[in-house]
């Protein structure tokens, strides 16, 4: 099972990064994946799922807008710079971003 959720806005608790208040932007936009998978045990990473959605919003978007965070705390890569280093890994050493 995949559950995807689309979150707009910013909740009314939590303050605004100062950051984006300086960008002018007002608003957020995410994407939640969530994947069930009851024939594994353990976390379930659905890189085609991934993919699918990275292809999805390069029809909507140039690709030079986007950038990849692989972990909290580590720089963020441009999107055709993780794909391509993504693409030099054996699939079992490729995590989710």
């Amino acid at each position: 099972m995949t559950n995807i959720d689309f979150v707009t806005g910013f909740d009314s608790f939590s303050a605004i990064p100062e950051a984006a208040k300086k960008a002018g932007l007002k608003y957020r936009f995410a994407v939640i994946q969530d994947t069930y998978r009851p024939d594994k045990v353990y976390i379930y990473f659905d890189e085609n799922l991934l993919m699918s959605i990275i292809d999805f919003l390069k029809g909507f978007y140039n690709a030079q807008d986007f950038q990849i965070e692989q972990r909290q705390g580590v720089a963020k890569v441009q999107l055709e710079v993780f794909l391509s280093d993504w693409n030099k890994l054996n699939s079992d050493d490729r995590n989710p971003p």
